[in-house]
């Protein structure tokens, strides 16, 4: 019996939204980027990555609703088109390849298979 969403896409672009937060959050408490950009870049950085968590998020909302799931898919790959630019550390690659891989699969996906429907046939009369 097939799924009524994409499991795996669902799961994989959570946890890539959820490293997308966790990225601007240690970026803000350790000044890892602010360092070596300059409080502008940091500043940029975080800003980026908090556009591409939500997108991640509403993302992975959409794939729950079967009519939605490739918008979803969409949407996914645009938020890891997003967070490109915080790719400076291992906490800006890892959003950008789990929501890219979210959305590949959400796209992808097909929904259940729908058996055909066959009515007995009517009682003679």
């Amino acid at each position: 019996m097939g799924e009524e969403y994409p499991v795996g896409a669902f799961i994989v672009t959570i946890i890539g939204a959820v490293f997308a937060l966790l990225f601007w959050l240690i970026i803000a408490l350790a000044g890892i980027v602010g360092v070596a950009m300059g409080a502008i870049g940091a500043g940029v950085c975080i800003i980026i990555s908090i556009i591409g968590a939500v997108l991640g998020f509403l993302a992975a909302a959409w794939m729950r609703k079967p009519e939605k799931v490739h918008s979803g898919g969409i949407l996914a790959i645009v938020a890891a088109i997003i967070v490109v630019p915080a790719i400076i550390t291992i906490w800006g690659i890892l959003p950008f390849i789990l929501l890219l891989i979210g959305g590949i699969l959400a796209l992808g996906w097909k929904g259940p298979e729908r058996k055909p429907v066959i009515l007995p046939p009517p009682p003679p009369s």
